[in-house]
């Protein structure tokens, strides 16, 4: 054999170790992630975004009772500790369509989920370019536990802004 076979088997073994490497690296950094218990007294929202690759890259800002409580990144998820009490969820949205936001009410110690929804050129006059319209959705503890879980995590913590 060849020096030249040699060299591309070592490169080959040398790049799937890297990949390896890489891939293991992502793994343990997602898992590494410690959610603090809900605060006494407190309640928690958690918020969430599948990966929708056909859709518009916007990143729209979610709100609580008008309060702003994050950015909505596709695959991405993060959390608010909030009183208990009534919440109007709201995703800012130019596109306007029925059933766009959600209402929820929380006792302290309770978590809601709210999927983003983006859904881009509903607008069906041809030929006009149309922004997204976001719709922010309840959805059972069951599946936005799970979709949490596979989503990267960009924080949580306190709702800093008054709420209205």
């Amino acid at each position: 054999m060849n020096d030249r076979g040699r060299i591309d088997r070592r490169f080959v073994a040398l790049f799937a170790a890297l990949v390896c490497l890489v891939l293991g690296g992502v793994a343990q950094a997602q898992s590494t992630a410690v959610i603090p218990p809900i605060p006494v007294g407190q309640a928690r929202i958690w918020v969430y975004r599948d990966i929708q690759t056909s859709a518009l890259p916007t990143v729209p800002l979610v709100r609580f009772n008008g309060a702003i409580a994050g950015a909505s990144y596709q695959g991405g998820t993060f959390y608010r500790d909030v009183p208990p009490g009534p919440y109007h969820i709201t995703v800012d949205s130019i596109g306007q369509d029925v059933n766009q936001d959600s209402y929820v009410t929380l006792a302290a110690g309770q978590q809601a989920y709210v999927q983003i929804q983006q859904l881009d050129n509903w607008d069906e006059e041809p030929y006009q370019p149309t922004s997204p319209t976001f719709y922010a959705w309840l959805r059972p503890p069951a599946m936005g536990y799970g979709a949490v879980l596979r989503s990267t995590f960009y924080g949580g913590g306190p709702l800093q802004a008054a709420i209205r």
